[in-house]
């Protein structure tokens, strides 16, 4: 979950590559999920499409945006992506 001896809570923002059914079978990474969301960094991570557990948990969150990869917005997300979290971070 992180590089260079750095912990996921002290880095501005946070990359989840993926939130899925297999990495939902570990306890220590559902409990490190949750804890990202519940941290005020924002948080970027791909996740499953169907899914109960934190999947469906973490989708039904009041402050989680979701963007469905399609053929479609595929080539637009780069740019949002740069752009979205560090709009949440107020520019910083």
């Amino acid at each position: 979950m992180s590089q260079g001896g750095e912990r996921p809570h002290e880095r501005a923002i946070v990359l989840i590559d993926e939130i899925g059914k297999v990495e939902c079978f570990s306890s220590r990474f559902v409990a490190a999920v949750r804890s990202l969301l519940d941290d005020r960094k924002p948080v970027v991570a791909t996740i499953a499409i169907k899914g109960g557990g934190l999947i469906a948990e973490a989708k039904a969150r009041p402050d989680v945006e979701i963007w469905q990869v399609t053929k479609a917005t595929r080539e637009e997300l780069p740019e949002r992506l740069a752009v979205a979290p560090t709009a949440r971070l107020g520019g910083q």
